[in-house]
């Protein structure tokens, strides 16, 4: 059961990898770019879609690329191989939709 929550197309056409920040701030990033390009020490990455209440938070490899059109958030390392609660899934869905939402009407934010 992962966050899913769905991307659309930027609006030049071309699908981005989107990583919502602990601030709540959305980077969206085109091809070719990896996980590692997100990340300050004391942080991970993690996708969207491998989230879960049933196991634990798994890091995107640094030199994994990111994928067009998935969600992947940056979380502290703390974080990192713990079951999520489900306020803390909650959390992440609503930041995410709120920083999509905002994104879109502000024009995004690439890289």
């Amino acid at each position: 059961m992962g966050l899913c929550v769905s991307c659309d197309v930027a609006a030049d056409g071309a699908a981005t990898a989107r990583v919502v920040l602990p601030s709540g701030e959305l980077r969206e990033y085109s091809e070719p770019a990896t996980a590692a390009v997100a990340l300050e020490e004391g942080w991970f990455l993690c996708d969207a879609d491998e989230m879960g209440l049933q196991g634990s938070v798994a890091a995107v490899a640094g030199a994994d690329e990111l994928r067009p059109g998935q969600i992947y958030f940056v979380l502290p390392a703390e974080m990192l191989r713990r079951t999520l609660t489900l306020e803390e899934v909650a959390a992440l869905a609503v930041k995410a939709s709120a920083a999509l939402v905002k994104a879109s009407s502000a024009g995004g934010w690439r890289r």
